[in-house]
């Protein structure tokens, strides 16, 4: 059975909506299987990992609600570009200090907005950014000391501080029966790197691997530019390997079953 997911690349989270719709009642399956082509991996080739193989991905906001002033007058003022400075250096030690160094986790901030005139300290300022780690509880740790940080620092400089934490998607995670079983049904047909090494983007199949065992393979897309590059070109040629790949998931589950 082949699942058509909408909205993979949005804000909208479609395996999540796919789930929350019943997908998986009326259509109940044993296992399921996802690809996804990758630049610098050679045409022909197949990767596929054991555990966390994509990070969670998360995103958040936060607002400073300060006091503005004239320049001339900042001491009239709770400034926010002060505030957000502050909050941008605080920030880099929820990985440094708060995150077990074993573990990947990334905190990066990736707008600042604030003031539209160069003699006025403004009334607000925003900050926002993005978040990756590969298991549940770094999630609730950096979602945690980020809240915490910018509460407690808005506090120190007499702000209001408005948090605005989304939790996006789950680490995506092979369960290893569908590894296994993968190895198994592509033995000798397919070039299979095993024990592929995670990478810190994001892929909401995370949902679908929670609900059913399964698995996250990657196929080989060549010298190409990477993923989300104006550049990047998907290669025709590295459709033939996906059709080659479900067609031996295909007939090893029929020869089990």
């Amino acid at each position: 059975m082949l699942f058509f997911q909408p909205a993979e690349e949005s804000g909208l989270v479609g395996a999540r909506r796919m789930i929350e719709a019943g997908v998986l009642e009326r259509h109940p399956v044993d296992q399921m299987f996802a690809l996804h082509n990758t630049p610098g991996l050679p045409v022909g080739t197949v990767a596929i990992g054991r555990g966390a193989v994509m990070a969670a991905y998360d995103f958040f906001t936060i607002v400073i609600h300060g006091k503005g002033a004239h320049a001339s007058r900042p001491h009239m003022s709770v400034d926010p570009v002060v505030i957000s400075s502050a909050l941008v250096s605080a920030l880099q030690t929820v990985v440094s200090r708060s995150v077990d160094p074993r573990e990947m986790a990334v905190v990066s901030i990736c707008t600042i907005n604030s003031g539209t005139v160069n003699n006025v300290i403004p009334q607000e300022a925003t900050i926002g950014g993005s978040i990756r780690c590969y298991s549940k509880a770094v999630q609730d740790i950096i979602e945690r000391r980020i809240s915490e940080i910018a509460i407690g620092i808005g506090m120190a400089f007499g702000a209001e501080i408005e948090v605005q934490y989304e939790r996006s998607s789950p680490p995506v995670i092979n369960h290893d029966s569908a590894v296994d079983f993968a190895l198994k049904a592509t033995k000798g047909k397919l070039n299979v790197i095993e024990n592929w090494p995670p990478a810190p983007g994001g892929e909401d199949f995370a949902f679908f691997l929670e609900a059913v065992p399964g698995a996250y393979i990657r196929i080989g897309n060549g010298d190409s530019e990477m993923l989300h590059h104006p550049a990047f070109d998907f290669c025709d040629e590295a459709i033939a390997t996906g059709v080659a790949l479900f067609v031996n998931l295909v007939e090893e589950k029929s020869a089990i079953d």
